[in-house]
């Protein structure tokens, strides 16, 4: 593994991980500020979640778009719930997060080459 693919593998686990702790923040923050109503969900949602991280961690590009895409647009919808700081900060600091780090990630996930080089590799082992 060179210098490029050291730190694309680097980048995608952090974006793993960036991923698997803000759901898991999501998920304790609105079971505690809403209730456990909706835990099914939440467990589904994880899960899933996880699933996309293993097939973007062994180089899928499905997985790659499909969870770019989607912390895309989760980022605008952390943006547009930043609004919420004024009715519930806890809600509203979580949002800014989901914002920042889903973002960040999602823009990293398409647009860096070492994150490419390194599912590449990881595609043909």
């Amino acid at each position: 593994m060179d210098l490029i693919t050291s730190r694309g593998r680097v980048i995608v686990i952090s974006i793993i991980s960036s991923m698997l702790v803000v759901s898991l923040i999501s998920i304790i923050t609105s079971i505690v500020t809403l209730g456990p109503g909706k835990l099914l969900t939440y467990i589904v949602r994880f899960c899933l979640t996880g699933l996309l991280c293993y097939f973007i961690y062994k180089g899928r590009n499905w997985a790659k778009w499909v969870t770019a895409i989607l912390m895309l647009i989760a980022a605008l919808m952390g943006l547009v719930g930043t609004l919420a700081i004024v009715k519930v900060p806890l809600l509203g600091i979580v949002s800014f997060a989901i914002f920042a780090v889903y973002g960040t990630a999602g823009v990293m996930l398409i647009a860096s080459k070492s994150a490419a080089a390194f599912m590449e590799y990881q595609r043909n082992q």
